[in-house]
């Protein structure tokens, strides 16, 4: 999960984030939807988000993420759809196309970047916003950021540990003594 307020200047830059230990970019790939994929080009393992958001070759309105090293570009899916050094041929085609970069499912709801953090699911669960908490939904038209403010904090403690000790409030008078 990540505030869509959070995103709002990434127009033609790509984001480096964490999530769960992973290391992702996320950037626009047309003026409403976000991409998310791994942070490592595939070819030199360079980051993606030290490169730019670049139009497609293909000629539709999305964008791609093009790698700062050498140029390679990647689509939503992962798949590379462009190397500089290779003739466009259509073999050269198969084989770019076949050089993968994880990407994940996102979707937007209550004014909020919900990340599927599996890969290998063509299709995760549809996000019902009737589970959502009313305070999170706001007015997604309304421009005033005041509406839902959104914080993070990194805690020097694994995911693991944050999820466990939330479930076990008798601890808080003593590690939180003071508090």
């Amino acid at each position: 999960v990540l505030p869509l307020s959070y995103l709002k200047n990434i127009e033609n830059q790509p984001v480096s984030i964490s999530i769960l230990n992973q290391p992702l970019v996320i950037w626009k790939k047309n003026p409403e939807e976000f991409a998310i994929l791994e942070d490592t080009c595939p070819h030199r393992r360079a980051p993606l988000s030290t490169g730019k958001v670049v139009p497609s070759k293909d000629g539709d309105d999305e964008s791609t993420l093009m790698c700062r090293y050498h140029g390679w570009e990647f689509n939503e899916q992962g798949t590379c759809t462009h190397i500089p050094m290779m003739e466009p041929t259509e073999t050269s085609q198969a084989r770019t196309n076949r050089i993968q970069v994880p990407s994940y499912h996102v979707q937007q709801a209550g004014g909020l970047l919900w990340v599927y953090m599996d890969p290998f699911v063509d299709a995760p669960p549809a996000l019902d916003p009737n589970l959502l908490p009313t305070d999170v939904m706001g007015d997604e038209d309304d421009d005033d950021d005041g509406s839902v403010l959104w914080g993070h904090t990194i805690w020097p403690v694994s995911y693991n540990s944050m999820l466990e000790n939330s479930f076990d409030p008798s601890h808080a008078p003593f590690i939180h003594e003071g508090i």
